[in-house]
């Protein structure tokens, strides 16, 4: 079985935010050379995720309004005695 791995640092520019990475896993397809198989995306960082929907401008701001407004920054999270991102960890969970 052929296999092949990338790493696709991806950063971000405000606390929420959605980012289209389509064209950069279609590039890492493309370089693998595999046809037929399985592909398997991993995020590192517990207080970022992976999410599977249409790139619709209007559902992107709805999703990052949606999400700040049910886990705002200044909510009093436990979490936050040890780090102050636990509205990040939250976020991420959904």
């Amino acid at each position: 079985m052929k296999t092949h791995k990338e790493v696709l640092n991806i950063t971000t520019s405000k606390r929420t935010q959605l980012i289209n990475v389509t064209s950069q896993v279609r590039n890492i397809v493309g370089r693998s050379r595999i046809r037929d198989g399985l592909l398997s995306l991993y995020v590192s960082h517990t207080t970022s995720g992976i999410l599977i929907n249409e790139n619709e401008a209007g559902l992107k701001e709805d999703i990052e309004k949606s999400l700040e407004k049910l886990f705002p920054k200044g909510g009093k999270y436990l979490h936050n005695r040890v780090d102050n991102n636990a509205d990040a960890h939250l976020k991420s969970t959904f």
